[in-house]
């Protein structure tokens, strides 16, 4: 059970997070920055610091275009894996995977759409169907993260269910904070079920843009 658990937060709820200095309220741009060699560092209250990197490559999935992206953690003798994320339509998708677990995810995890709208993704781990809600709370709003101010912040709800014959049972539920022209600034996630408890707040540290 809690190997199942691990497996459902790295590859279906883990969100990017990015850091800079405190940016102008008119910026333009989207919500993923994709240049070459840009850097993101943060920090995670459960897995400790850990960076990612844009590669500057991109790739056809499911008949759409992915951006390359590498995640480090554990420093020189540490563990990099490959993501992926594609923008497109005003929609943001991810594609991640995890070793030791081979299984990989198409998951949409940020939509730039009007308050209120809400989606739900499901996942098939094990045989057992998961329930990833999404809502966007607010928007054009600020944040200040590690003492740097951001804006244009779009709010996301999330929420996690799991079938059961019984029906579907609340399993956890979440916060993600998106700026524009720097992704996601920060990420709080809360599971419990089947006697495990998993929580973790992300939070920018720094950012580099190419």
């Amino acid at each position: 059970m809690k190997k199942w658990l691990l497996t459902l937060f790295v590859i279906s709820v883990f969100t990017f997070v990015a850091c800079q200095k405190e940016i102008d309220a008119n910026i333009i741009g989207d919500y993923q920055p994709v240049s070459a060699g840009s850097e993101w560092n943060y920090t995670s209250s459960a897995t400790g610091n850990f960076t990612i990197l844009s590669l500057g490559d991109d790739t056809t999935i499911n008949a759409k275009k992915y951006y390359s992206f590498e995640r480090s953690s554990g420093g020189a003798s540490g563990i990099t894996t490959k993501l992926y994320r594609s923008k497109l339509n005003s929609v943001y998708r991810q594609i991640g995977a995890s070793a030791p677990f081979t299984t990989i995810v198409e998951s949409i995890y940020l939509k730039d759409t009007a308050v209120g709208v809400s989606w739900t993704d499901t996942i098939n781990v094990g045989g057992v169907n998961n329930y990833h809600k999404y809502t966007i709370a607010a928007r054009e709003g600020q944040r200040v993260v590690n003492g740097e101010k951001y804006f244009k912040v779009i709010e996301v709800d999330y929420q996690l269910s799991i079938a059961s014959p019984l029906g579907n049972i609340n399993a956890g539920n979440g916060k993600n904070y998106f700026a524009k022209n720097v992704g996601s600034v920060e990420s709080i996630l809360s599971i419990g079920f089947g006697g495990v408890n998993f929580s973790d707040t992300s939070r920018l540290m720094s950012f580099r843009s190419q």
